[in-house]
């Protein structure tokens, strides 16, 4: 599954043209959030678009009568308007499909519950958020999202005292993320997954997962983000 940002005759928007997916959330209406309690968050991005891969016969079900709301914001660098087309692109398959593993989306997030911004300091700061987990499973895949600044993303079993992910954000890797002046942007994040469709780790219902952002700033922010999504499979 991976999202995109492109104008109408089929370039990818981005900060070399002006524009921005700032972030992206697909949330399940019909199912409750393992986290909040509300709609389930099932998928996100950022400008950086991160893939969401999974490996072996795993995937995230979708029922019947499954409704999807989609949250977003976008940015525009100049003060003429702009058309643009946001696209998801996701492989799918019959539920019919023998052995297939139904994956549980698990949203981390510095403000739980909240507007996921949080504010940080100039110069070198983390902020952290600790999930006591109320359910068991294998954990197959985890990514992380940061702001402009971000250093990395940790997500580390604080009871079992085992690092599950760090996720780094690549700056400027390709022109698309480059700006006018020169100023280089995040491009990726880093993808945690289990070698050969293995699981990371298990996570047990009681342990303490923490979540944990590395920034560093020229100035204060109000607008930080630090979130990942864990994907468990029954345990």
């Amino acid at each position: 599954m991976r999202a995109d940002l492109r104008y109408p005759d089929g370039r990818q928007a981005n900060w070399s043209n002006d524009a921005q997916l700032h972030h992206m959330v697909l949330i399940n209406s019909s199912r409750r959030d393992v986290t909040c309690g509300t709609g389930q968050r099932f998928f996100a991005s950022g400008d950086e678009r991160t893939v969401v891969p999974t490996a072996g016969n795993y995937g995230y079900r979708v029922g019947l009568f499954d409704r999807w709301t989609l949250l977003y914001e976008l940015a525009n660098h100049q003060t003429v308007p702009k058309d643009v087309v946001l696209t998801v692109t996701f492989e799918w398959v019959p539920t019919s499909t023998r052995n297939m593993t139904e994956l549980t989306p698990v949203w981390l997030d510095l403000e739980q519950c909240g507007d996921s911004e949080v504010s940080m300091p100039a110069g070198s700061s983390s902020r952290t958020y600790t999930w006591n987990a109320t359910r068991s499973g294998r954990l197959m895949h985890l990514h992380g999202h940061v702001h402009d600044g971000g250093v990395n993303l940790t997500v580390d079993n604080a009871t079992t005292g085992r690092r599950l992910c760090d996720s780094r954000a690549g700056y400027g890797e390709s022109p698309a993320y480059i700006g006018h002046h020169g100023d280089e942007h995040i491009s990726s994040m880093g993808i945690c997954m289990g070698m050969r469709g293995a699981p990371i780790d298990t996570i047990r219902s009681g342990d303490r997962v923490r979540l944990e952002a590395h920034y560093t700033l020229d100035a204060p922010v109000t607008d930080a983000m630090g979130i990942s999504i864990m994907y468990l499979a029954p345990a």
